[in-house]
């Protein structure tokens, strides 16, 4: 791979900040992101699944749903204040999981 395609790809999946510098790279492609925070995310969606077949509640949201749910809100100019759920409680101390209205997520 040359270097001047890999620079190419590299300036596609990531934002620098103002003095172009790494310590500060923002993911902006979100399967990259996904990938990146797979595990947090599966783990949010295993308590939720649990939740549900704890309850024998049908699940009304997919996986995918999910992670594009908590990129977008990741990604919001001001995070929204906390709103717990009980599919969520389990895990509040996750990453991910705070700042986000999880209401939101499951009435939509």
């Amino acid at each position: 791979m040359s270097n001047e395609y890999y620079e190419d790809v590299e300036h596609e999946l990531y934002e620098y900040d103002d003095e172009g510098s790494e310590d500060n790279l923002c993911i902006t492609d979100p399967e990259t992101w996904q990938d990146i925070h797979s595990k947090e995310l599966l783990d949010i969606w295993m308590s939720i699944v649990e939740y549900h077949e704890t309850w024998y509640l049908p699940i009304q949201k997919t996986f995918n749903q999910l992670c594009e749910f908590v990129w977008k809100t990741e990604h919001q100019e001001s995070p929204a204040d906390t709103v717990l759920t009980p599919e969520v409680q389990a895990v509040q101390d996750l990453p991910f999981v705070k700042g986000r209205n999880w209401e939101e997520f499951f009435l939509s």
